[in-house]
């Protein structure tokens, strides 16, 4: 008789742990997902910067074409994408807090979206290129009146 049920005891216990992993797991993705998205938030209001998740590919890019002689179209090319994926993150990141309950209250709820669209509007006034290539090594273009190489 006991032969007869250990089979299913087993299988039961496995689907019961296995159950329980995927459940931790899943509420583990979800808690650093959260997590990255505040602190994506109080980079951008806090710091004035984008997050580096966000902006390092297309910099890494800038880079690689001022090694190798890139042309200014390339480098822009390159810009105009950046900007947009970090526009579709800052989109997606407002959209968030707009519906999130995981702030303090709606004052620091509206000072986050106001603080993130101010910086959006910096970035774009000063021009992509300096938000990717700050010191303007790989673009080699002037900064604080020296032109880089």
């Amino acid at each position: 008789m006991f032969e007869l049920i250990l089979p299913y005891v087993i299988l039961i216990t496995l689907v019961g742990t296995g159950s329980v992993l995927w459940a931790k797991w899943m509420i583990q993705r979800a808690a650093n997902q959260i997590e990255r998205r505040h602190r994506a938030a109080e980079l951008i209001v806090n710091d004035g910067e984008v997050p580096p998740a966000w902006i390092e590919q297309y910099r890494q890019r800038v880079e690689a074409l001022g090694r190798e002689g890139g042309t200014p179209a390339d480098i822009s090319a390159v810009t105009s994408l950046a900007q947009v994926a970090v526009g579709r993150e800052l989109d997606r990141l407002v959209k968030y807090l707009t519906t999130t309950r995981l702030v303090a209250d709606e004052h620091t709820r509206e000072t986050l979206i106001t603080g993130i669209a101010g910086r959006r509007q910096e970035w774009d006034q000063a021009g992509w290129e300096n938000v990717i290539d700050p010191t303007g090594t790989a673009t080699g273009r002037s900064v604080n009146g020296c032109t880089t190489t």
